[in-house]
């Protein structure tokens, strides 16, 4: 009778190695992936949009109607969330309504918390079907009351705002602030 040999079967060294690179690797990858998707906002690549307020006078003793107005050159409007804020001690708003073509209001702060807090946020949406804006347009209009004199600020916060075309791309907004 022949004698059975044990089969020896060969392993690469490098496997574990193979391995260990795999590990530390991925989560690198992942990292620089994320990390750079992260700062898509801040791409200097992004077209931009012109936002600026219209304010009917620039004393603020009775109402006063400011319009918010975009400037998005060729690129069509599909989505906007905007963020203002002002000096609560100096001004009050009375009324806010989306403008234009972006009718349909996802979000909109309560006249009651921002008189408190001093921040308005808008979100509004193009209803389905409807007409896209693009070029020069407007976005909302906000109604403010003011005490004796007023002369507060209505200011864009451009870092908690986006802008979206019909192709899901996003506007860099580029702010005329209100003098």
């Amino acid at each position: 009778m022949k004698e059975k040999r044990p089969v020896q079967v060969k392993t690469n060294k490098l496997h574990p190695w193979f391995y260990i690179l795999i590990l530390f690797a991925v989560p690198v990858f992942l990292l620089l992936f994320l990390n750079r998707s992260k700062n898509a906002n801040f791409d200097p690549e992004l077209k931009p949009v012109i936002l600026s307020f219209k304010a009917e006078k620039t004393e603020v003793t009775n109402e006063t109607l400011v319009t918010v107005l975009a400037d998005s050159g060729k690129e069509k409007v599909a989505f906007a969330r905007l963020n203002m804020s002002f000096d609560p001690q100096e001004l009050n708003i009375t009324q806010i309504e989306p403008g234009g073509n972006l009718s349909t209001t996802i979000d909109e702060t309560p006249l009651e918390k921002a008189n408190t807090e001093g921040t308005v946020i808008l979100v509004m949406g193009a209803s389905p079907g409807s007409k896209l804006p693009s070029g020069k347009f407007q976005l909302a209009s906000i109604k403010f009351m003011g005490g004796d004199f007023a002369s507060g600020r209505l200011n864009f916060n451009p870092d908690d705002m986006q802008i979206v075309t019909d192709n899901v791309e996003e506007l860099k907004p580029e702010i005329i602030q209100l003098r």
